[in-house]
Order: structure tokens, then C-alpha cells, then sequence
């Protein structure tokens, strides 16, 4: 079967309807998210809406849990909490209910969703400092690759049982194809709504799961309309400036 991945939309809508278009070139049959569906944009209810439309394996982002009262709002820095204070009150009941009742984590075959670090975490990072954290943690999930977000920028870790080894995160490739049964991988996915890598484009993905092969997307959007309605809405203008320059 043919996946479409995509992760922390992130209340941008333009940026989804673009990945969504290029997934369709694909023909994908089924949509997979990792979560942050709404934080820093304006279009929470739509992003909310157009994703549960695809009827997506999914699961809860930091962001999608304090908007819901599952993670304290002031965890966050002043310009996230700003926003999520804004979406919090601009949620309708029925964007609100089909994000509280998102899981943390999920199964795509032998494949382990979770939005931040596994097994289940929705807030700790992938990054260079906790490399050594996912490396001693990865006997507690048994599954041959874990797909998260929460960082913005498209990388993969191995994961193995050697202690010796020095975890390191490498750049995700636009076409990998996943060939040894004894490796195991964290494989960050990118973001759709707020890449942070230096590459304004929207990020998404195809996974073949019968092939093991994963393609890596890249997809201009209307940058213009959604900073337009960032400043509309009253938003953090700073969220503005960073879909500009992808950081």
C-alpha cells in the first residue's frame, strides 16, 4: 500500500492543500499524519477539518494537546503560547473533540508513529543532545522504523543495539529504500506548515510499505496568503517571518 505522510500542518492551510495535490500525483491509498495539526497559523478548523476528511492513521502533536488541555499552554515560549491562546478560544466543538481524542502514538504496519521522541513522547525533540536518549530507548519499541515530526526538518536516526555506537542524525534522502531487516530508524518527516531546515517548501512524503521505499516531497506554496492571514488574524507576526525564510 501507498502512504501519504505528513506532519505539523500546523494551522497552515494553503501549505496542506499544496502537499495534498502533489500526494495525489501519487495516487497514494491511505494518509498517515504525526500530529501538530493546528499552533502558529490561522486556519485551525479547516486544517482540522481537510485532515479528518482523509480519515488518516494520526496522532496527537504537543500542540493539538495543550489546545485540548492535555499539555499545560504555558510550557510553551511566549510566541507559541500566544498563538496556541488564540487557537484554543477559535477552536469549534467538533475541531476541539477530534483533537482530544487523538492517540499518542500509532501503528502503520510495522511502522511506529509518534509525533516527538518514541516510544510515545509528544514534546521531547529529535536532536543531536537526545540521539543517546532514543538510542537507549529504542528496546522499548520493537518495530523496524518510527516516523515522527515535532522538529520541522526532514532527518533519520539509526537505531541499533550496540552501545559503542555514536548516534548521529543524518539528512533525510528524497528516495530511500529501507533494505536491512537488522537496522532500525527514527525517521523525521519534516513539516508541512512551518519547515525549519532553510527551505521554505512544504514537506510530505510517500511510503511504500510493500516495497519499503520512502519518497521525500518538497512543495511550493501560497506563502503570500497565509502571512496575510497570520497579520489578519492578529497572530504573532514572527510566525510570519519564518514561513518566508523556512526557519
Amino acid at each position: 500500500m501507498r502512504w501519504g505522510l505528513i506532519s505539523d500542518v500546523h494551522g497552515n492551510l494553503p501549505a496542506l492543500e499544496a502537499v495534498l495535490a502533489e500526494l495525489d500525483r501519487f495516487a497514494v491509498d491511505r494518509y498517515a499524519c504525526l500530529g501538530d495539526l493546528v499552533g502558529y497559523g490561522p486556519h485551525p478548523n479547516e486544517v482540522t477539518a481537510a485532515v479528518a476528511d482523509l480519515g488518516p492513521l494520526i496522532v496527537a502533536g504537543n500542540h493539538d494537546l495543550a489546545v485540548t488541555g492535555r499539555l499545560r499552554i504555558d510550557w510553551f515560549a511566549p510566541t507559541p503560547r500566544e498563538a496556541l491562546e488564540w487557537t484554543a478560544a477559535a477552536l469549534t466543538p467538533i475541531s476541539r473533540d477530534y483533537l482530544a481524542a487523538l492517540p499518542l502514538t500509532g501503528r502503520l504496519g510495522a511502522v511506529r508513529l509518534v509525533h516527538a521522541l518514541p516510544p510515545e513522547s509528544a514534546v521531547t525533540y529529535l536532536t543531536e543532545r537526545t540521539a543517546p536518549e532514543a538510542l537507549a530507548r529504542a528496546g522499548e519499541w520493537p518495530e523496524r522504523l518510527c516516523f515522527v515530526g515535532h522538529t520541522h526538518r526532514p532527518q533519520r536516526l539509526e537505531v541499533a543495539d550496540d552501545a559503542a555506537l555514536t548516534p548521529q542524525l543524518q539528512p533525510l534522502l528524497s528516495y530511500w529504500t529501507v533494505t536491512s531487516s537488522a537496522r532500525r530508524w527514527i525517521v523525521n518527516l519534516g513539516s508541512v506548515g512551518q519547515p525549519r531546515d532553510g527551505d521554505a517548501r512544504a514537506c510530505c512524503a510517500v511510503w511504500d510499505d510493500d516495497r519499503g521505499i520512502l519518497q521525500t516531497r518538497r512543495v511550493v506554496y501560497d506563502v503570500d496568503r497565509v502571512t496575510h492571514d497570520i497579520e489578519a488574524a492578529g497572530l504573532p507576526p514572527g510566525s510570519a517571518t519564518r514561513l518566508r525564510l523556512g526557519e
